[in-house]
């Protein structure tokens, strides 16, 4: 009898011993985030879109297959796959949310210090990404541009420049403060003087009490964000013939684009906007 009430406080002194430790694995930690963090900088080296699919939680897109074939298409590029990352800095929030500053290299000689989000989503960690441009977040800095004589050397292609079509649209019953994309996604722009040109038309039914303002935005689409690279304002009823204007990047080479519109609310009138064009560059 003696014997079994001692080896019944052992299992209970096991079990509890067991049950803190299990409580103190499963309890998330700095050292868990940076691990996955690694893990995720670490498959994009190596083009793993697979594996990275998996350690993210990305605003942009609705399904996993989306999200792995956005990420397969920007990690074909070579010049997008980083050839290395440092973490720089780390930031607590809460047990469950930490901030990071990581520096990633590239093939072209770009450098920037890229700022990440990692939260502890469904018991296990996960790389934040949010739809708001990587290049205008906090912490983004550009700390090296990419080397422009790599770029035109592989742009000579360009010496008797002919403009090429890199995108066509066509929208209409757009009503008024709305923003959405291009159906022509996942073009490459490469330019010898940082600019793009469209080739537009655009009107709406009440010019009369609102004058048609709309914002073309063009963005590429990278494993870790999508990043502005320019952007213009066209104001007034563009209708009967093409009215050209540009848009210059902050680089030479965009990859994997789309074009985002972004019509001007009306707090007074309901209006529905008509467009079409096409993007080239030479």
């Amino acid at each position: 009898m003696q014997r079994l009430k001692i080896l019944s406080i052992v299992c209970v002194l096991m079990f509890g011993i067991s049950s803190t430790s299990f409580a103190k694995e499963s309890i998330p930690s700095n050292e868990a985030s940076e691990s996955v963090l690694r893990e995720y900088f670490e498959a994009s080296v190596n083009k793993d879109y697979e594996k990275l699919s998996t350690l993210t939680e990305d605003q942009r897109f609705t399904s996993l297959e989306e999200k792995k074939q956005e990420y397969k298409s920007s990690l074909e590029n070579p010049s997008e796959v980083p050839l290395s990352f440092t973490i720089i800095d780390q930031q607590r929030v809460s047990d469950e949310d930490y901030n990071y500053n990581v520096k990633l290299e590239f093939p072209d000689n770009e450098t920037i210090n890229l700022p990440i989000n990692m939260q502890y989503v469904n018991e296990s960690w996960k790389v934040i990404i949010t739809t708001q441009p990587i290049n205008e977040q906090e912490g983004y800095e550009i700390i090296e541009h990419a080397d422009d004589n790599l770029n035109i050397q592989k742009n000579q292609a360009f010496a008797d420049p002919q403009p090429s079509t890199k995108c066509t649209w066509s929208f209409s019953e757009r009503v008024d403060g709305r923003t959405f994309t291009s159906l022509c996604k996942k073009f490459d722009l490469a330019t010898k003087d940082y600019r793009t040109t469209l080739n537009l038309q655009q009107y709406n039914d009440h010019k009369d009490k609102l004058i048609p303002l709309i914002k073309y935005e063009i963005f590429e689409t990278k494993f870790f964000g999508d990043n502005l690279w320019g952007y213009t304002d066209v104001y007034g009823e563009k209708k009967g013939t093409g009215f050209k204007t540009e848009i210059f990047g902050d680089t030479l080479k965009a990859t994997n684009c789309y074009i985002k519109f972004t019509i001007e609310n009306s707090k007074d009138t309901v209006t529905t906007f008509r467009g079409f064009g096409e993007l080239y560059s030479f």
